[in-house]
């Protein structure tokens, strides 16, 4: 016996059949979108490396620039400087000096006082070795004064009637050769060491007189951190100024112009500073112990590399 199968109406099939569509086509939407976000954070995240890694790079870029303009200018500032190794200097000089009356004293005299006195001149030489350490060599002709107001003087171990009185007028002419070696302490400053050596020739006079001592009317009143007594100087028959003898003076005692030596040599150690600002100037700071006693100086140089 057959079983009939049951007709289902035409309008449920035709509704199963939309459902189904709408279904098929819904889950097909919704899959694209997901698939469409997915993509979209992917590339928001790629787009966020990518900004990170330009900037990384662009910060890179920049700070190569940096180095690059930096070592450009130091490259450019080696290129502008001369190329000479022998540095010419041309200029003038100043020198102050001291000399102490505790020096004086060695010598085996009381009396003196401290002297201080100033010399200039022109100076002419050369600097060997620009770019480091180097040798300096300076000649030069310049003038210092030796004047002396009064000053009594007597030797150590002789009697107090034995007291003179010194004064000068004198100067010498030297001309002089520095030698110094060079030690460089950072780039166009550097420290410098070595000695002097010359020829003065002296010029002026140097006179003695006796003198004795005065308590009512002294010449030259007491000094008692000099170390001398109120003292004047002896006058004697013949002198204009004076009739008899006065005092404790002896005859003959009027020494009057003094022996000077005709040279007088110029022997020292010497230091000092030397700075260059730009390849044009040099200027120096020096200081120095020798024949004439202590002395400060300074320099100032045109400079000329060959």
């Amino acid at each position: 016996m057959t079983i009939a199968s049951p007709r289902l109406p035409l309008p449920l099939i035709s509704a199963l059949s939309c459902a189904t569509v709408a279904f098929t086509l819904t889950s097909q939407v919704l899959a694209q979108d997901a698939s469409s976000d997915e993509l979209a954070g992917s590339e928001s995240e790629t787009s966020a490396v990518d900004l990170e890694e330009e900037d990384a790079a662009e910060e890179s870029s920049v700070a190569e620039d940096s180095v690059d303009e930096a070592n450009g200018a130091a490259d450019a500032e080696i290129e502008a400087r001369p190329k000479g190794n022998v540095q010419l200097l041309m200029g003038a000089r100043y020198r102050m000096m001291v000399i102490p009356k505790g020096l004086i004293n060695l010598f085996g005299v009381d009396g003196g006082r401290t002297v201080v006195r100033h010399g200039v001149g022109g100076e002419i030489g050369g600097y060997f070795g620009k770019a480091a350490d180097g040798f300096l060599a300076m000649g030069s002709v310049w003038w210092m004064g030796y004047g002396l107001e009064p000053t009594p003087f007597k030797g150590k171990n002789d009697p107090e009637e034995a007291w003179e009185v010194a004064e000068s007028s004198m100067g010498a002419l030297y001309i002089t050769m520095d030698a110094m070696w060079d030690h460089k302490i950072v780039d166009r400053f550097s420290f410098n060491v070595g000695a002097g050596f010359g020829l003065g020739i002296v010029t002026g006079k140097l006179s003695r007189h006796e003198a004795y001592r005065d308590p009512t009317n002294p010449e030259i009143p007491a000094d008692a951190k000099k170390g001398w007594p109120n003292l004047s100087r002896c006058q004697y028959a013949g002198d204009p100024q004076a009739g008899p003898y006065a005092g404790d003076c002896e005859p003959g005692g009027e020494y009057g112009p003094s022996t000077k030596w005709p040279v007088y040599p110029w022997i020292n150690f010497q230091l000092g500073l030397r700075y260059q600002p730009v390849d044009q100037f040099v200027a120096r700071f020096d200081m120095g112990i020798g024949s004439s006693g202590v002395w400060f100086g300074l320099g100032a140089d045109y400079s000329l590399f060959l």
